[in-house]
């Protein structure tokens, strides 16, 4: 049943969305333009970035609640901004991508 009420809250939202002004914005179109890019290049971004925590930080960016909300926003922050240019440097010098 949750499951069910997740999929139609997604698709009102998604519905609720399409009607607003939001689809007809730079960011709304640049981050459809680069969708495949944000999601073929951040998973190796994130494991860049958790290898470095881990070797920094240690215990605490994983164990303690401040640690864990801490990497949370960073690893939301770094992998959508480091994988947004590597798609648009990518299609800046016209290769299709890079598998």
């Amino acid at each position: 049943i949750l499951s069910l009420l997740g999929m139609y809250i997604v698709y009102v939202l998604s519905y609720w969305l399409s009607d607003t002004k939001f689809c007809s914005t730079w960011l709304y179109k640049g981050l459809l333009r680069n969708s495949f890019g944000l999601y073929l290049y951040s998973d190796p971004i994130n494991y860049v970035l958790l290898a470095i925590s881990a070797t920094c930080f240690g215990n605490f960016a994983f164990t303690t609640n401040v640690g864990v909300v801490i990497m949370f926003l960073l690893r939301f922050a770094v992998t959508l901004t480091g994988a947004y240019r590597v798609s648009v440097s990518i299609r800046k010098i016209r290769i299709k991508y890079l598998v």
